[in-house]
């Protein structure tokens, strides 16, 4: 008799990125394979609705199993997946898109009549809020306008709050 062994090697990366809203973010995953599987998705375990963020089955994307939310936003970032790059990008994110996504990917070297899908990889996606910020070129304005800048971002509110009484009282005094 002869003995067969098969071996699966599934590495499962775990990233974080963070982005600002607007902007586009790579997903990253590789199939373990270094070949283009027969098929993959990648989902959002945390959502509750049903649907994927994108689904790839028999050499096509298939949108009818996408979450609506991601429609027309998320593709291959390499559509020939040369050595396995499944990675999607996901354009314009919205803080909705926070949350964590799972890359999973056929792995099995048999034709069997239901291949389960392994996760490959898990990236954590927060989208944050860049905050107020005041941009100026330096060497457009002198130390001192600098200075003031600065001062002003500076202002208590106490002080703030003295000097639109001041200009209250002297709105009175006319």
């Amino acid at each position: 008799t002869q003995m067969e062994t098969v071996c699966v090697t599934v590495l499962c990366l775990k990233n974080s990125l963070k982005v600002r809203p607007g902007e586009s973010v790579t997903l990253t995953c590789l199939n373990p394979k270094h070949t283009k599987p027969p098929a993959f998705m990648w989902s959002r375990p945390d959502m509750q609705s049903h649907g994927y963020v994108f689904f790839y089955r028999q050499s096509y994307s298939v949108d009818s199993f996408q979450h609506p939310s991601y429609c027309g936003r998320v593709e291959l970032r390499d559509p020939e997946m040369k050595l396995g790059d499944v990675s999607v990008t996901l354009k314009n994110v919205t803080f909705n898109d926070t949350g964590t996504y799972q890359c999973k990917i056929i792995v099995s070297s048999r034709r069997k009549k239901r291949d389960t899908p392994e996760v490959i990889s898990v990236v954590n996606l927060k989208v944050e809020d860049p905050g107020e910020f005041v941009e100026f070129s330096v060497s457009s304005l002198s130390l001192e306008q600098v200075s003031q800048v600065i001062s002003g971002m500076q202002e208590t509110p106490g002080e703030e709050e003295t000097s639109r009484e001041k200009k209250m009282e002297s709105a009175e005094d006319m």
